[in-house]
């Protein structure tokens, strides 16, 4: 009979040493075994270090610069206007001896669109929705048309569009867009208010007096960079339109919502009465009588 032997071991493929039983050979890890495993937990620590000192720095310095919104993907159908800045603005078609335009602007802190629509239900639901308490909200409103670009539509067969934002009983908010040298017509706001922010270009109000049934041209006021009217019946009539060679928008707070108006002949003064549709409701294309 031959020489038996030794076992050999299931996890090194050496044999056992002969004064060491099976079992506790299985149990004990051998040389190589101990330096790999030292080596992975070295590689591990080098990881988690690169990750710390370089990796997670540039990560959060990138989230807090984001990259400036663009407009490049909004539908076709609508027409994107450039975010409002001073310095895109233009005064060069503005007489300088017209009257500032008003500007309620007496809140430190801007508001988004979303929370100036929690303010007005707020101020409605209320019932402490006055004029001077609704025109320091338009004034506060930021008018980012990152946040108006869904409304924005521009009809170029149209002087100009009504692009309903938020309707309900109590008011309309909505954007309306001017087509480049274009104005509506002489009209009135019937038992309504009106209080309408320049958010992007420049915007013409010329205002008027209705005096025996004829038209007296008060003043005309350019509002631009946020500025703010407010007009009703009492005050006058009016026009708004846009001067400029680039598409324009305003944002108008109609309260009650408006559904018709008396437009004017300039010439005659005379008054017919006419609907207000709207050519948007909430970003999508309007249908209406």
């Amino acid at each position: 009979i031959g020489q038996q032997k030794s076992p050999r071991s299931y996890l090194s493929g050496t044999r056992a040493p002969h004064d060491e039983s099976l079992t506790s050979y299985l149990l004990l890890p051998s040389n190589h075994s101990v330096l790999f495993f030292r080596s992975c937990f070295v590689a591990a620590c080098c990881i988690v270090l690169s990750l710390v000192l370089f990796v997670f720095p540039s990560y959060r310095s990138g989230r807090s610069s984001p990259a400036p919104a663009t407009f490049d993907r909004i539908p076709a159908r609508f027409v994107a206007l450039a975010p409002t800045t001073p310095s895109m603005i233009s005064n060069d078609s503005c007489d300088a001896s017209m009257p500032a335009a008003p500007n309620t602007m007496e809140t430190s802190k801007a508001l988004s669109l979303s929370e100036l629509v929690e303010k007005l239900n707020e101020h409605f639901e209320a019932g402490t929705a006055t004029v001077e308490c609704l025109q320091t909200l338009m004034g506060s409103y930021d008018g980012s048309m990152d946040e108006l670009r869904r409304y924005v539509y521009a009809n170029k067969s149209k002087p100009y569009t009504r692009n309903l934002v938020v309707g309900g009983k109590h008011y309309d908010l909505m954007l309306l867009c001017w087509n480049p040298e274009s104005e509506s017509p002489i009209h009135d706001h019937p038992e309504a208010e009106c209080v309408m922010k320049a958010v992007q270009g420049t915007v013409l109000e010329t205002r008027y007096r209705l005096e025996d049934g004829d038209l007296q041209q008060e003043r005309v006021t350019p509002l631009a960079g946020g500025a703010t009217a407010h007009i009703d019946d009492n005050v006058g009539v009016h026009k708004v339109g846009n001067p400029g060679t680039e598409l324009a928008a305003s944002v108008h707070l109609y309260f009650p919502p408006i559904r018709s108006c008396h437009v004017f002949n300039e010439d005659t003064g005379e008054a017919i009465c006419r609907k207000c549709p709207y050519d948007t409701k909430y970003g999508c294309r309007a249908i209406s009588g």
